[in-house]
């Protein structure tokens, strides 16, 4: 008998998550996973030499109390109201487990971000698409469904358009279940919901220190809600879930708020240049609050242009399905690499018979 034969069914059947290609080798440009490109603080860095001693033989903390106390004082809650995981996709991993029993519903919006469809599977859910708008915002279908879990990433992934929060409010508002709130990329944006959870019990909202603080390799992220739903998050989380050296870094991150704040104003100006450069060029961009912007090529198929880019060492990611086909995703990069990104995408463009337009971006020109 087959090994495969002796996993459940919606197991066998499963799709897996498909991360971003992480190349090998020197000389690539790497603008595919949304990875901030500046450096961590350097408190950071010298927290987690300091870790490295004879205390790794020891368990660290099991809930990640230190990086609980962090985390609460950085956004103004109690730490009873955080949970601590291996990235937000841990955290997202133990609300399904935690609120999905077979055949219970999850309503997303369409597109979103593809690994919760894995983990809704995973529990044998089902799993309810809502197509957004054009524009990708919220239609008025999304509320006052019945569904056991609302899960909405905002800024969206893959688009990064921002839904306003008195929509997060209503939607909190007209749904019988639990409304998860990723707010991955949020601190690329102009507003966030963590001031709904002391007004509502059934949001918990997703933070993460892959972003903004340039900690994707360390990966910790947070769920933040009424000290009621975490006291139950607690009850499926692993064991010795964030391992010493991670909750180092993440204190430490924390701690060092400024250093974060000054990054992410670089990165804002970055992809507002960027945004700015590929519409001079022909792409229609949609208004991104992340640190990446979604972008669809002039006449020419995305993938065509996505295939010409690897072929020049340049990974943006692009997605084969319905809607987002269309568009690459590119994360934003620095001054550095986003002048390199666009010389590889005029050159791209006269590769496929494009005309490249004269642009104002003197920093794109051969």
């Amino acid at each position: 008998m087959s090994g495969a034969a002796y996993f459940r069914k919606a197991v066998e059947a499963l799709g897996p998550y498909v991360p971003g290609i992480q190349p090998e080798g020197a000389g690539w440009l790497k603008l595919n996973t949304n990875e901030n490109p500046f450096r961590p603080s350097p408190r950071v860095l010298a927290a987690v030499r300091e870790a490295a001693d004879e205390r790794l033989a020891l368990y660290p903390n099991p809930t990640a109390e230190p990086v609980r106390a962090a985390a609460a004082a950085a956004f103004g809650v109690a730490p009873e109201m955080v949970i601590v995981g291996n990235g937000a996709d841990e955290v997202l991993a133990m609300v399904c487990r935690a609120f999905l029993g077979k055949g219970d519903r999850v309503l997303v919006g369409d597109p979103t971000y593809t690994l919760v469809e894995v983990l809704v599977a995973v529990q044998e859910a089902r799993l309810t698409r809502v197509p957004l708008r054009k524009d990708f915002s919220l239609p008025a279908r999304f509320f006052g469904r019945a569904a056991r879990v609302v899960y909405l990433p905002n800024p969206n992934a893959p688009t990064g358009v921002l839904h306003p929060i008195e929509a997060v409010d209503r939607l909190c508002e007209t749904t019988d279940g639990v409304v998860v709130l990723d707010e991955a990329y949020v601190d690329f944006a102009r507003e966030h919901g963590l001031g709904l959870v002391e007004k509502y019990a059934n949001l918990i909202v997703l933070r993460t220190l892959s972003k903004s603080h340039s900690l994707a390799g360390v990966r910790v992220g947070f769920g933040i809600a009424q000290a009621e739903v975490i006291a139950g998050l607690m009850k499926v989380k692993d064991s010795y879930n964030i391992n010493a050296l991670s909750q180092a870094a993440a204190v430490a991150a924390l701690d060092d708020g400024a250093y974060a704040q000054a990054c992410v104003r670089r990165v804002v100006e970055q992809r507002e240049f960027l945004a700015g450069a590929l519409r001079a060029l022909g792409f229609r961009v949609v208004a991104s609050e992340a640190n990446f912007v979604f972008a669809k090529p002039p006449t020419r198929p995305a993938r065509a242009f996505y295939d010409e880019l690897v072929s020049r060492k340049v990974l943006v990611r692009h997605f084969e399905r319905p809607r987002v086909s269309e568009y690459l995703r590119i994360t934003v990069g620095n001054e550095r690499q986003n002048e390199a990104l666009l010389k590889a995408m005029k050159l791209t463009m006269i590769t496929l018979g494009l005309k490249v337009p004269d642009t104002p971006f003197g920093v794109v020109k051969f």
